[in-house]
């Protein structure tokens, strides 16, 4: 009957953390490695939950009339700005090559109408 019986040190010894024995292959280094590894997956995991519930709701930037419509009103500089932007998105090859002559930037109703002639090309 006495031998089902067990002293302290015997029990805290067993519940140590299971280890390889010293003389495995690797030894520290390959617990190292694991240790690691498992923090880079756990972090990969994190950043795609994470990514997931901070992502925000998807909106529509609504046609490109709706979008020139929108900046009527910005100053007439920051206009023109944000429309040479949107010809850069919706039509690279729309940029007008007079933009970089001492001219400067032109009217703000010739860049309305490139967009708009692009996005009727584009429908």
């Amino acid at each position: 009957m006495a031998e089902g019986i067990t002293t302290v040190d015997a029990m805290l010894s067993g519940l140590h953390d299971i280890r390889l024995p010293e003389a495995a292959p690797g030894g520290l280094i390959s617990e190292i490695l694991v240790a690691v590894g498992y923090g880079l997956l756990l972090a990969y995991l994190t950043s795609l939950v994470l990514g997931y519930f901070l992502r925000g709701p998807a909106t529509d930037a609504g046609s490109l009339t709706d979008q020139i419509a929108a900046l009527a009103d910005l100053p007439e500089d920051d206009r023109a700005v944000a429309l040479l932007h949107m010809i850069q998105i919706h039509a690279p090859a729309a940029l007008p090559t007079e933009l970089y002559a001492r001219a400067g930037i032109p009217p703000i109703d010739e860049l309305e109408a490139m967009l708009l002639k692009s996005e009727a090309q584009n429908a």
